[in-house]
């Protein structure tokens, strides 16, 4: 852990040093974190795919034991099947508990970076800037930007794992079900996706207006907080308190706003597969096919494979939207000036110290 936050510090002041030569500013906390993390980041792409290869054997299991069962086939067989299930679902615990394992422990390291990255650099910007931007968004910084970029590495597979996991679902539903019903799920969850999109662009933009705003009432508070001794001599605790009220009621419009718009994107998120399964054994019984338990059970553990892919894609792109906000935001406040005279402090001797 101090060898990754130390690697991240280098990484930083070489692109703090490209930048002071005048070279493109933009992204370059992404390429340190890419620079520490993205082998590690690779690995668990690599055990993702192993582990939806074996969750998507276990419908496919399923599917044969309850033919031998219908059929009263060889017994042993079924016995087979079902001791495969079994050993199939063990595996699939053990790879995505290593999968989680992993991302969480790299999301632990890029919080204890950025914290360390930002308080490194918020002991030597000017004076200037830090009386433009108050303490205040510099503390956001820590707490709400920051906490966008380490809380996405956990779910940011789900960018390209889950439109593969909706294909192979529906592959897979197609051969169980045959096509049109297939197709009559997988045109609600075509449906579904445009508007929970949309939901997305609300709540990202309610989240910003949010930030905004608790950004003004932090930084009002702390200036309250500072000159006290001048607010108590001159009797000024009313005029600021009522501003600090109406700062305080802007942010909880919006966080109820934030609120509203996340409750209805959970509702449609929870609703969506029950609305495919409906339309997918609808219309497969529509068109006169016997619903049996081997058709049955293994479609309804696909659509269960379904559900979390069409939950976790357009959260993923609003989480993304969100690091992206944050990232601009942390890397402005990289680029800001610093003290003349103030050596950057270096890992190796920060190490040495410790």
């Amino acid at each position: 852990h101090r060898c990754c936050c130390c690697c991240f510090c280098c990484c930083c002041c070489c692109c703090c040093c490209c930048c002071c030569c005048g070279c493109a500013i933009q992204g370059r906390v992404w390429r340190a974190l890419h620079r520490v993390h993205g082998r590690v980041f690779a690995v668990t792409g690599v055990v993702k795919l192993l582990h939806d290869v074996i969750m998507f054997s276990q419908p496919y299991i399923l599917e044969q034991l309850l033919h031998h069962l219908t059929k009263a086939r060889d017994k042993y067989v079924a016995l087979g099947l079902a001791f495969a299930l079994l050993v199939a679902a063990i595996c699939e615990a053990l790879t995505v508990n290593v999968y989680f394992n992993m991302l969480f422990r790299m999301s632990l390291h890029i919080k204890t970076q950025l914290l360390e990255m930002l308080y490194r650099k918020s002991l030597s910007v000017s004076g200037s800037v830090k009386s433009d931007m108050g303490v205040g968004p510099i503390v956001n910084l820590q707490s709400n930007d920051a906490a966008k970029l380490w809380t996405m590495p956990t779910y940011l597979h789900m960018v390209w794992n889950g439109p593969f996991q909706v294909i192979v679902v529906m592959g897979m539903l197609v051969r169980v079900l045959s096509l049109w019903p297939a197709l009559a799920g997988l045109a609600v969850t075509i449906a579904i996706i445009p508007l929970t999109m949309a939901l997305g662009r609300l709540l990202t933009a309610a989240r910003k207006d949010s930030v905004a705003a608790a950004d003004q009432r932090v930084k009002l508070t702390t200036e309250v907080i500072t000159g006290i001794k001048a607010i108590k001599l001159y009797a000024w605790e009313e005029p600021y308190l009522t501003r600090i009220t109406a700062l305080r009621e802007a942010e909880l419009r919006a966080i109820r706003k934030t609120q509203l718009l996340s409750m209805i994107n959970s509702s449609i998120f929870n609703t969506g597969p029950v609305l495919v399964s409906l339309a997918a054994f609808g219309v497969y019984a529509a068109l006169g096919y016997p619903l049996t338990a081997a058709v049955a059970f293994p479609s309804l553990a696909l659509f269960n494979l379904l559900r979390f892919p069409i939950i976790m894609i357009p959260q993923q792109i609003m989480n993304m939207i969100a690091a992206t906000v944050g990232i601009t935001r942390i890397q402005n406040f990289m680029n800001s000036e610093e003290m003349a005279g103030v050596n950057r402090v270096s890992s190796s001797s920060s190490s040495g110290n410790s």
